[in-house]
């Protein structure tokens, strides 16, 4: 092979210090894709792990309200035959009378309590209103790391009230929610009580 020619061929071809450097740029072109990729993923995974966090509070929250436009002024005998008031609330859990419709019509008078346990927001169903000592409930766990739930109840002079009744058998004209919850921060809701039965 001719000077020429094997000039003409190393022309065509790259060098070895040609290739370190291509390869060196690829893998810093893909450390920086890489990371830039993972970093994507791992915003994804934290904000479907917060809409999954909101979607059981919307739930909550719409569970609750629902609960409440059904509210029954209907005072209710507890496993000892004792009477209580339709709604019986404290600072943080309430319970009250609920009017339930059936499907094929008509309707069931049932009670249902709402209360923070151990960090929880909790649901207690009662299928009867009138409960014998054995009456069987349902709880189910609403909602987790909840650091403060909180009620209050306004009363017909515009005062409001930690514990409910006030001393007569009246429902409350409002009732205050207050919920702290880790990562979403306070959330609070009035509902009122005019118009419910």
């Amino acid at each position: 092979m001719s000077p020429s020619a094997s000039a003409r061929a190393r022309g065509k071809g790259f060098t070895l210090l040609e290739l370190l450097v291509a390869l060196v740029i690829f893998a810093l072109v893909s450390a920086m894709a890489y990371a830039g990729l993972a970093r994507l993923v791992e915003v994804r995974r934290t904000l479907a792990a917060e809409q999954e966090r909101l979607g059981q509070l919307l739930f909550a929250m719409a569970l609750f309200e629902r609960d409440w436009r059904s509210m029954l002024s209907r005072p209710v005998r507890d496993g000892s035959g004792a009477r209580q008031a339709a709604l019986l609330g404290g600072a943080s859990a309430v319970e009250w009378t609920l009017l339930i419709p059936e499907p094929g019509g008509g309707a069931s008078v049932s009670r249902v309590a709402y209360r923070l346990e151990g960090g929880e927001w909790v649901v207690e169903r009662f299928p009867f209103a009138d409960r014998a000592f054995a009456s069987p409930r349902y709880r189910e766990r609403l909602l987790a790391g909840i650091s403060r739930l909180e009620f209050r109840y306004l009363d017909h002079e515009g005062r409001w009230r930690r514990e409910w009744p006030a001393g007569d058998d009246r429902l409350p004209r409002a009732l205050e929610l207050g919920l702290s919850l880790e990562g979403l921060g306070e959330l609070r809701r009035v509902l009122a009580v005019e118009g419910l039965r």
